[in-house]
């Protein structure tokens, strides 16, 4: 979405969101029409703060497991090092989904932590940092993080192919 694509571009060539630019978004409650104006350069302005020089935005990388099942995982942003970070951006118009999240268990997020340790042999551990940009009224940024140990990936991971084994039967 925009907001992603403004924080890509800031990432990879430091150009700042304009905060002018917006849009109309529409849709439906109950039967009733409603509609509201986004500033997406602002919500994303919330994020430009957190991104240190270097991160790598939009990285993507398909990878097989074990059991020859293909993954594709595409990050919003990438920070090498001897503790690799993932970052995802989530826009959200209510902070209170961010209770729900758990990294832990959360198949996209270990899905990211694997990769960052097919990529980076050497780590025991992968710092995961879910971004979650607020669209609706002042725009703010509040962040998840969970440090994933290389243990408790592999035994995610060993679900997540035991439940896409039964999905693809």
């Amino acid at each position: 979405d925009r907001i992603h694509d403004i924080l890509e571009l800031f990432a990879n060539t430091g150009q700042k969101p304009d905060p002018h630019e917006m849009f109309t978004v529409r849709g439906d409650y109950n039967g009733k029409p409603w509609s509201r104006v986004v500033y997406p350069g602002q919500i994303a302005d919330a994020a430009i703060c957190l991104i240190p020089p270097g991160a790598k935005a939009e990285s993507e990388v398909v990878l097989t497991r074990p059991n020859g099942i293909r993954w594709k995982v595409k990050r919003d942003l990438r920070i090498a090092g001897p503790v690799p970070e993932v970052r995802d951006y989530k826009t959200t118009s209510d902070f209170e989904y961010v209770a729900e999240k758990d990294l832990a268990s959360d198949t996209q997020a270990q899905l990211y932590a694997w990769a960052e340790f097919e990529e980076t042999p050497e780590a025991g551990t992968v710092h995961l940092h879910w971004q979650f940009l607020r669209t609706k009224g002042k725009p703010e940024s509040h962040s998840l993080r969970r440090n994933e140990t290389r243990e408790h990936n592999a035994q995610q991971m060993a679900l997540i192919d035991a439940g896409a084994e039964r999905w693809i039967q």
